[in-house]
């Protein structure tokens, strides 16, 4: 089936499994990946995307290429050296509904003379 039979079937479709011609489903959102050239990086995300989550992060380690894989429920898994972004040191704890609300913090009053 070709591309845009998806399409005129309601499927929107950005990436095709090659093994099965079908659309892509492999759990993951989102994959990119660092080779020598823009080509390459281009071939070895899209590989990996298609191969999912756990043969993704296998594929980019066998070729030692570094790649960031961020799964559908928003889970991100890194390898071969890519960069661990500084905002994860920040990130906070999820909010817990059950827990005290915080108290309201008034703003400092001034006085005028």
């Amino acid at each position: 089936m070709r591309r845009d039979n998806f399409h005129a079937m309601g499927t929107p479709v950005s990436l095709l499994d090659p093994r099965s011609g079908l659309p892509a489903r492999s759990g993951l959102w989102s994959v990119s990946g660092g080779a020598p050239t823009c080509a390459w990086a281009e071939v070895a995300a899209k590989v990996a995307c298609i191969l999912g989550p756990n043969d993704g992060v296998d594929f980019l380690q066998a070729w030692g290429l570094p790649g960031l894989l961020v799964e559908e429920s928003g889970a991100c898994r890194t390898t071969g050296g890519w960069p661990t972004p500084a905002w994860e040191e920040y990130v906070p704890e999820p909010f817990d509904d059950n827990a005290a609300s915080p108290k309201a913090v008034s703003s400092p009053s001034t006085s005028h003379r």
